[in-house]
């Protein structure tokens, strides 16, 4: 895939998604987990992945 969007809050869902895409591609988080995300950081720069995180929700909850 090029691109992948992440609303799941699982390590395991995070994964498929990151291990999901082509050279290149784009992995969008928006369910954050409360525990961490590994991200493979030598695959994702030989292969050009961008991770990028998406807020959501209001003013209010900031």
């Amino acid at each position: 895939m090029q691109a992948a969007i992440s609303v799941a809050v699982t390590k395991k869902a995070f994964e498929q998604a990151y291990r999901s895409l082509k050279r290149g591609g784009t992995l969008v988080v928006v369910g954050l987990p409360n525990d961490e995300l590994p991200i493979p950081i030598f695959d994702a720069v030989l292969n050009g992945i961008t991770v990028k995180g998406s807020v959501v929700g209001t003013g209010a909850l900031c």
